[in-house]
């Protein structure tokens, strides 16, 4: 956390969560719809290019994304709630505000077209790892029981580019709209002070689960 917001912690507000728009159920339910036509063409038209072609990871895939997109904070979070917030916090002025507002809008801009571009990338490692390995699993039936763990390594690698795709557009916003820099380092600091509160919630409720688990466990005594 930056020094510089380090009183967060005492003064901090757990702000109401983000609700998605119709806009944002519309594009998850874009990408489901996408996901299973996609996969129900492929099984019809050639079953046999199902599994190693476009009929698995890209629905997956496709799916993933517009799931990640849905819970992504929307414009109006941003505007009625954490906007709200940071002028209660560091009175911004309103273009600073329109500015924040601005940056948000285009980090959702991006964050799809290159979210495709990233299944894209997936599909292509996907389709070549398995038409080299279903030859060797004709063979050995170690390589066609690790297809599986290959197909949960391809969406591992493909969240791990999400992530890295977010962090990329958020520093190369950040350095387009350096003007508001105080206002999205208090909101990381914000996000950064949530998810170490949800950390310590969480602990304390497995260590009351443990406490009662270990009570019931204990010979009762008079």
């Amino acid at each position: 956390m930056n020094p510089r917001h380090s009183w967060i912690a005492a003064e901090f507000d757990d702000l109401p969560a983000t609700s998605p728009s119709a806009v944002q159920w519309s594009v998850c339910l874009v990408h489901l719809f996408c996901g299973i036509g996609i996969s129900a063409h492929i099984y019809v038209s050639d079953i046999g290019f199902w599994f190693t072609g476009l009929g698995v990871v890209t629905p997956i895939l496709l799916v993933t994304l517009g799931i990640i997109f849905l819970v992504m904070p929307n414009e109006k979070w941003y505007r009625n709630v954490m906007v709200p917030y940071l002028s209660s916090r560091l009175n911004p002025k309103e273009e600073e505000k329109e500015l924040f507002l601005q940056y948000h809008r285009r980090l959702r801009t991006v964050a799809l077209p290159l979210g495709w571009l990233a299944i894209v990338v997936c599909q292509f490692l996907w389709t070549y790892t398995t038409m080299l390995m279903i030859p060797l699993a004709a063979v050995h039936r170690i390589f066609a029981d690790s297809l599986i763990f290959v197909m949960i390594g391809i969406v591992m690698l493909f969240l791990v580019m999400i992530l890295g795709i977010l962090t990329i557009s958020e520093r190369l916003l950040g350095s387009i709209y350096s003007d508001i820099i105080h206002l999205l380092e208090f909101e990381n600091a914000w996000r950064e002070e949530k998810q170490r509160r949800e950390k310590d919630r969480m602990k304390e409720e497995k260590q009351r689960g443990r406490d009662k688990r270990w009570r019931k466990r204990m010979p009762l005594h008079r």
